[in-house]
């Protein structure tokens, strides 16, 4: 099996250690293929990011995940109970799962919708006192915020985070959140010295705040289009735009795809999971044996040129809107120069299955994706992510250990942009040294977040 080359004693653990480990795992992955070893102290790790062998390990076979990797989650949290991110797959776990999920139904979502347009309409209005010439960090501006939905949803309290003031609760979180970053990354067993970062502060939606504030002027523009058309844009004749209803989740097509887009790119958990091979198995073309640890990390699945095209790497939200990835539009482009098909024309959806993208279940696959996010269901939304899941998008992960609160990270991340972004521009401030100067900085500790000066970015009105 191909893999780096690795230092005597360390192996590969000094690259992923001083060095944006999800970017460094992306690119071996180009390197050396969609299945790969690592050399770590004591332990030798099978990367895979072929998406159809990941739906094997994770929702076919159902590998369990890695004990020893895991094991520091169940120290922090209980000592005496099962952790639920770590604990088998077994009937405790089946139980609280099932006990858990109807409090993400549709219904319940839909009860709660006003309470979550209350808290978007308070931090656009906390944002708007604050003027447009001292950078916000917007990244603290969505920890406060999802402090206060996850306060109201599931425990009916106000944590009053979005007062901008000193919260205990957010700094009982932060000390969490510390204790897990130097502590869950495994790599810090063998490197103690590692310097700490700045915490982050759970639940996926804050990390997709960050990427989507940045997207090019163009697709800002074709968002600010399709808000108008909703009315919820401020303009001249409109200065302040009403709130954001249920109905209109399902009419925000393009703003749905730039989040699709950005939890592409920048996945919340962007190292992914860490698996136990059940027994000797076969996946993506290389024999990987009982007991193999296999690391699936999510931020370089989904920036794979072999399944998403030569502008893997690139924001480009139109990808969901036409059912095609990057790959097909590249294969189908050679395939016209080759007079396989005339310009214009693609080839006739099919059944056929086959391997990381470029076939036609992979386009009907997307194009399903793109028509459910025009939904306003939330469960709905939910299935297709699984569907894509299966061709190689997982920022919720996939299987009966994906995200149990996923639904209500959507419907957070749709109210909230299309309040923010119907009411303000976003530029970056210049000392983060652009787009790629964000993307550079970027660390996973337990999700993937900004570097040390966090996510400054000039808040304009759109109407002063």
């Amino acid at each position: 099996m191909p893999g780096p080359p690795g230092r005597i004693f360390f192996g590969n653990a000094f690259d992923l250690v001083y060095k944006p480990a999800q970017q460094q795992m992306a690119k071996w992955a180009e390197e050396y293929g969609p299945i790969y070893k690592l050399s770590l102290p004591g332990a030798m790790v099978v990367v895979l990011t072929e998406p159809e062998a990941i739906t094997t390990v994770i929702k076919l076979e159902r590998f369990e995940k890695d004990r020893m990797m895991y094991k520091v989650l169940e120290e922090i949290t209980s000592e005496t109970l099962p952790n639920m991110l770590t604990v088998p797959t077994g009937p405790y776990y089946r139980a609280v799962r099932k006990a858990i999920t109807p409090a993400f139904s549709s219904a319940n979502l839909r009860q709660f919708f006003p309470e979550l347009v209350s808290l978007t309409e308070r931090l656009a209005a906390q944002l708007m006192t604050h003027g447009s010439v001292v950078p916000v960090d917007v990244d603290r501006a969505a920890q406060r915020l999802t402090i206060d939905v996850i306060g109201r949803f599931a425990f009916d309290r106000d944590f009053g985070a979005l007062g901008f003031s000193r919260s205990e609760e957010l700094e009982a979180i932060c000390a969490l959140m510390l204790a897990l970053e130097t502590s869950q990354n495994p790599l810090n067993r063998w490197f103690w010295w590692r310097k700490v970062h700045r915490p982050d502060y759970w639940l996926c939606t804050v990390n997709q705040y960050r990427l989507t504030m940045l997207v090019p002027a163009m697709a800002e523009a074709r968002v600010a289009e399709e808000l108008d058309v909703c009315g919820l844009l401020a303009t001249s004749t409109r200065p302040k735009p009403r709130p954001v209803t249920w109905g209109d989740l399902g009419q925000l097509r393009y703003l749905n795809a730039v989040i699709q887009e950005a939890l592409r790119l920048m996945p919340p958990v962007s190292a992914g999971t860490i698996r136990t091979a059940p027994r000797d198995t076969r996946l993506a073309g290389k024999d990987v044996p009982a007991g193999a640890t296999v690391w699936i990390p999510h931020y370089a699945v989904q920036r794979s040129s072999r399944t998403w095209g030569a502008d893997a790497g690139r924001f480009r939200p139109e990808r969901w809107l036409t059912g095609f990835s990057g790959l097909q539009q590249q294969q189908q482009g050679e395939k016209e120069e080759e007079g396989k098909l005339p310009k214009g024309q693609s080839e006739g959806v099919t059944d056929g299955g086959g391997s990381s993208g470029g076939d036609g279940a992979v386009r009907r696959t997307a194009a399903a994706a793109a028509a459910v996010m025009a939904t306003d269901d939330e469960e709905e939304i939910v299935k297709a992510a699984a569907t894509t899941a299966a061709r190689g998008w997982l920022p919720f992960s996939d299987g009966p250990r994906n995200c149990v609160g996923q639904s209500l990270a959507l419907l957070e991340l749709r109210t909230t942009l299309a309040t923010l972004c119907g009411r303000f521009r976003f530029r970056l401030a210049e000392e983060m040294g652009g787009v790629e100067g964000v993307v550079a900085a970027a660390r996973q500790d337990v999700t993937l977040k900004p570097g040390d000066k966090g996510l400054l970015m000039h808040v304009i009105p759109r109407v002063p």
